[in-house]
């Protein structure tokens, strides 16, 4: 569950956005704390910002990684949490609904390559983190 503080700076977000932003939880209704906290922090979020990050839920019965919260990004799934963004992923996650609050446009490599790559597929990364590493939030924000 998201602290007061937290909740305060999900609503400060939330006004500064102008484009809506879809969170989808992916749930398996297994009853699991990690599902359950999952759940409860995006139903934080979606009531604190009034529905401007909005929360849509899918039930699965199978499928790698469930359940997990994704971001819709020009209405694709491109961001997805396997761990809830609390704590020191808390901020980075916010720093993601804001770039997409506010540009509305989809992410993409469209800037320079270094010399030598050529990019023509979408680059897909994952990345596992530790709750109390330092360096998690600056991969997960870069």
């Amino acid at each position: 569950m998201l602290s007061d503080t937290e909740l305060q700076r999900v609503q400060e977000v939330a006004a500064g956005i102008t484009v809506p932003v879809t969170m989808v939880m992916h749930r398996l209704d297994s009853g699991s704390f990690f599902e359950n906290n999952l759940w409860n922090i995006a139903c934080q979020i979606n009531g604190v910002s009034l529905n401007r990050i909005r929360l849509d839920e899918k039930c699965e019965s199978s499928g790698p990684f469930l359940p997990y919260l994704a971001l819709l990004n020009d209405d694709l799934e491109t961001i997805f949490y396997h761990a809830a963004p609390e704590g020191s992923e808390f901020q980075p996650f916010l720093d993601i609904v804001t770039w997409l609050g506010s540009t509305g446009k989809p992410l993409s490599g469209d800037g320079e390559q270094p010399d030598g790559i050529q990019r023509s597929d979408p680059l897909e990364l994952l990345i596992f983190i530790a709750p109390t590493c330092p360096h998690c939030p600056v991969m997960v924000r870069t």
